[in-house]
């Protein structure tokens, strides 16, 4: 999303900084991570600073597609203050407010503030005290657990289970068999499954290529597909604002993304997409999700996952 901006192309911003007019606070304590949060939501921009404003120049604007690349900026005041300046006529009353509407609605945007404001996340001083809260080696080592599977020594249910290998090997139609067999409750190769619904989120196949497979394994009960395309609700990436659908789905389910590169937008090989992506794939699975993702293997290797050591 990052691209080095031209400095003929933001000059008018930069002047704009120097009137000092529009500015405008998040509505939340802190400062927004303006960045994080036009990442998220797959806004591009060009970054450049003008003294110690720095300047999101867009590559549309977001009230008039037809006002191109330099034409539009979000800018951020050192001490988190923020503004939205087009400069054509007819967008010249917007506000910080109206784009962050246009972007994300009435979202809540306190997941991208940064330094909120000292002591609110703090135990009250009358309240428990930290080591109250916490549990001790000997409280951790009598917790009596029971590990269960959704196939028998296989995938742990609750668990994020990585299946990779090198394209073409298979991983898909591995996966499919044993989503069939884990939604009639039936043993996948001699393996005693757990029956549950299923979800395979689909990033990579066309609807041809599901409907030969499905064919050739037989019917199966409890298991559906949500595809990339599927016209009528397509399957939200893992990096996007819509991710939060999946939580909407059975509790219990066993959720399958194929593949995990196609399933997010970011760089694999990024420590910080990666990292988000699995904080959110963990907060599925802490809902109760098991969670099953096809990956390929690094071009240099057939026993490395590929990507960051996120994976």
């Amino acid at each position: 999303m990052i691209k080095p901006a031209a400095d003929e192309s933001i000059e008018r911003t930069r002047e704009y900084t120097r009137k000092e007019e529009g500015w405008e606070g998040t509505g939340e304590t802190g400062k927004l991570n303006l960045a994080q949060y036009l990442g998220q939501y797959q806004v591009p921009y060009k970054i450049k600073k003008s003294g110690s404003t720095i300047l999101y120049v867009l590559d549309r604007c977001l009230f008039n597609s037809e006002h191109g690349r330099g034409e539009s900026a979000i800018g951020q005041l050192e001490n988190g203050a923020l503004f939205y300046k087009c400069f054509h006529q007819s967008c010249k009353n917007y506000t910080w407010n109206d784009a962050r509407k246009s972007i994300s609605g009435n979202t809540s945007i306190k997941e991208f503030i940064e330094g909120g404001k000292e002591g609110d996340d703090q135990l009250s001083a009358n309240g428990p005290q930290i080591i109250d809260c916490l549990e001790s080696w000997n409280a951790i080592r009598s917790m009596e657990i029971i590990i269960e599977w959704v196939v028998d020594r296989l995938i742990p249910r609750n668990s994020i289970t990585l299946v990779f290998g090198k394209g073409g090997i298979g991983k898909t139609w591995l996966l499919l068999a044993i989503a069939r067999c884990i939604g009639l409750g039936d043993s996948w190769l001699g393996f005693h499954t757990i029956q549950a619904s299923v979800f395979f989120i689909d990033f990579e196949n066309p609807v041809a290529v599901l409907n030969i497979r499905t064919n050739k394994l037989g019917e199966a009960e409890n298991v559906y597909f949500w595809r990339s395309n599927n016209p009528e609700l397509k399957a939200p990436r893992l990096d996007s604002k819509d991710w939060k659908l999946y939580k909407q789905l059975p509790a219990g389910s066993v959720l399958i993304f194929d593949t995990l590169r196609a399933s997010q937008g970011g760089d694999e090989n990024a420590s910080d997409a990666m990292a988000r992506v699995m904080n959110r794939l963990k907060e599925l699975r802490d809902m109760g999700f098991t969670v099953i993702l096809l990956h390929h293997t690094a071009k240099n290797s057939d026993k490395v996952a590929k990507g960051d050591r996120q994976l």
